[in-house]
């Protein structure tokens, strides 16, 4: 069974698993290969259904996000606009922006 870790240590998970590999490293994490979890499965400890929720579930540093500086973002947004709004602001702009075109 192939499956994502992204967690700070994997060797805890290569601890754990004496059976695990590690096929791919990548900037979010890493994937690995056990029998384990297969084995796990085939005695009813665990539910294909289970596995495949948990791997295909988004993790909070794979989602995509645009960073911008917000020195830059005071400059360009009233004083008015409370921080809280900015993202409502912004997006408000490029609808008129995109509207406009």
């Amino acid at each position: 069974m192939k499956f994502r870790y992204t967690g700070p240590d994997i060797d805890a998970v290569l601890d754990r698993l004496p059976t695990a590999e590690v096929l791919q490293r990548d900037e979010t994490g890493y994937t690995v290969q056990a029998e384990t979890f297969g084995r796990l499965f085939d005695e009813g400890l665990l539910a294909r259904e289970k596995i495949n929720d948990v791997l295909s579930e988004l993790k909070g540093n794979q989602k995509e996000k645009l960073t911008i500086k917000m020195d830059k973002i005071r400059e360009l947004i009233p004083e008015s606009v409370p921080e809280s709004q900015y993202e409502n602001y912004i997006c408000n702009a490029l609808q008129k922006v995109r509207r406009d075109i």
